[in-house]
C-alpha cells in the first residue's frame, strides 16, 4: 500500500494542502464560534456576519446621505423657481372663468338642440 502523501499526489490534492491559509486569531475564534445563534429558519447567524452587515448597512446609509445632500440644492432651487403663490391664483381664476364659459356654451348648445327638435317634430 502506498504512503499517505503518494494517495494524495495521485488523487492531485496537494493543492489543499499547499493553500496559504490565514492565520486566526484566538479571539477571532472564540467571537466566531461562541456567538452562533440559530434563526428559525435553520441557518446560523454569527457576530462577524452581523458586523458584516452592519458595514453593508453603514455605507448605504452613507451613500443615501451623500443623495440626500446633492438633492437638496436642487429642491430649493426648483422651489425657488417654482410658480409664485399669486401666479397659482392667476391661473386658479382664470381655470374658473373657463370652466364658468364652458357651462355656458354648453347650456346654449343643449337649448340650441332643443329648438332644432322643437322645429323638426312640429
Amino acid at each position: 500500500m502506498s504512503t499517505l502523501v503518494d494517495i494524495v499526489e495521485i488523487q492531485s490534492w496537494t493543492h489543499l494542502f499547499m493553500t496559504k491559509s490565514p492565520i486566526l486569531y484566538d479571539e477571532q475564534v472564540r467571537e466566531f464560534y461562541y456567538t452562533m445563534e440559530l434563526t428559525e429558519d435553520g441557518s446560523l447567524n454569527t457576530l462577524i456576519q452581523l458586523k458584516h452587515e452592519l458595514e453593508e448597512l453603514i455605507v448605504f446609509v452613507i451613500k443615501n446621505d451623500a443623495e440626500i445632500t446633492l438633492l437638496k440644492p436642487q429642491l430649493a432651487k426648483a422651489h425657488i423657481e417654482g410658480p409664485s403663490t399669486t401666479e397659482v391664483q392667476e391661473l386658479r381664476m382664470k381655470n374658473a372663468s373657463r370652466l364658468a364659459q364652458n357651462v355656458d356654451l354648453q347650456m346654449k348648445l343643449i337649448k340650441a338642440h332643443d329648438t332644432a327638435n322643437d322645429r323638426l317634430t312640429l
